[in-house]
């Protein structure tokens, strides 16, 4: 299956490394990897995949690494926005969701995505739909259960809706 055989051609140094290392997040094309190596971890690693093989492409932008450890990363279908969830050190709420936008062929400052996305408990988990500017991730804050709930929240005209929680699985 496709799948198994992008795990067996990932990028060599992301399946050699001795510590904790793991994808943060994968395109929904399947030809680019964000990875976190376990050796530093306050570095986040960009591959592609081009003819058939995987290179080391980049690495994501310092400014998104003074925020603190990055749990999980995404970007939007139309590639203009990146959303990541981060344990910021000088936060008092937790996990919380920052927001980037494409700006010419770099990021805008990382911002908090508000308070339509980030409550006082953790948020964390972010993905983007892969054809809508749809935003799903996990809170124990809102309207929630209980633990962790999933919500979604859709971005139009620059502007967040209210998130609405999923349900129940």
């Amino acid at each position: 299956p496709e799948g198994q055989q992008l795990i067996e051609e990932a990028p060599r140094k992301i399946q050699k490394s001795e510590s904790h290392s793991g994808a943060i997040y994968l395109d929904p094309a399947g030809t680019m990897i964000y990875t976190r190596l376990g050796e530093k971890p306050d570095e986040i690693l960009r591959f592609q995949l081009k003819k058939g093989k995987w290179s080391k492409d980049g690495t994501i932008e310092k400014k998104f690494m003074k925020k603190g450890l990055i749990s999980s990363l995404s970007i939007s279908h139309d590639t203009s926005l990146l959303a990541f969830s981060v344990l910021d050190p000088g936060s008092k709420t937790g996990m919380d969701i920052y927001i980037s936008k494409r700006k010419n062929n770099g990021w805008t400052k990382p911002e908090l995505a508000g308070e339509a996305i980030n409550t006082p408990f953790n948020e964390l988990g972010v993905c983007f739909h892969p054809k809508e500017n749809k935003l799903y991730y996990s809170s124990q804050g809102h309207n929630s259960s209980g633990g962790y709930d999933f919500f979604m929240v859709e971005y139009t005209d620059s502007t967040w809706s209210e998130p609405q929680n999923l349900g129940f699985p």
